[in-house]
């Protein structure tokens, strides 16, 4: 254990599931090169059934522990499969577009487990949403980690992204922030996976 009593404790949320050489594992490495301790507290349902994030209850009590500065930093990598560019291809079968640039928070028309599915996802992308307000409002650290926005498919279709939301654009204006875009293949990801990060 490093000698330094000093500790950071970083709130992972969307985490994935616990695999080597993952970023809990990266930054407790950091830690005990530097000397100190990095705490991370990794929440994905993957890793436990307990971490239900689409729980309110689960929801307000994290919202509550960062106004309450009991964390010190924030990832946040929010589920992409609805807002995923690869569900416009028409080429391959698979499921349909749930949402699109001019409907960003799901086609109005969809009913059944489209409709159960668009409502699960948009319950987790708003908590995020609040995740972030609370952070920058708290000076708290905050990382957002989700697809580039690459505008218009090949189908002459606009996806949605997250980027395009008023209310990340909204924040954006409130709190000093900064994005920046990346291909994931350039760090040993099998394809480009263009990814962005928004932080504070």
């Amino acid at each position: 254990p490093p000698s330094n009593a000093k500790a950071i404790t970083i709130l992972y949320l969307f985490a994935g599931p616990s695999r080597e050489g993952d970023l809990g594992w990266h930054l407790r490495a950091t830690g005990l090169k530097k000397d100190f301790v990095i705490r991370v507290i990794e929440v994905d349902i993957k890793r436990d059934k307990t971490h239900d994030l689409l729980n309110e209850q689960i929801q307000g009590a994290i919202i509550a522990d960062i106004y309450a500065n009991a964390v010190d930093f924030i990832f946040l990598s929010p589920p992409c499969s609805s807002w995923s560019r690869s569900l416009f291809n028409r080429w391959i079968k698979g499921p349909l577009p749930l949402r699109s640039k001019t409907h960003p928070w799901g086609f109005p028309w969809l009913t059944g487990a489209r409709k159960e599915k668009i409502a699960a996802a948009n319950s987790l992308m708003r908590f995020s949403l609040r995740v972030i307000e609370a952070a920058c409002a708290s000076d708290v650290g905050i990382m957002l980690e989700h697809p580039e926005d690459l505008g218009i498919y090949r189908t002459g279709e606009n996806p949605a992204s997250i980027w395009q939301l008023t209310e990340l654009r909204s924040l954006a204006s409130r709190f000093t922030a900064f994005r920046t875009a990346s291909h994931q293949f350039h760090f040993g990801a099998a394809s480009p996976k263009p990814s962005a990060i928004w932080s504070n």
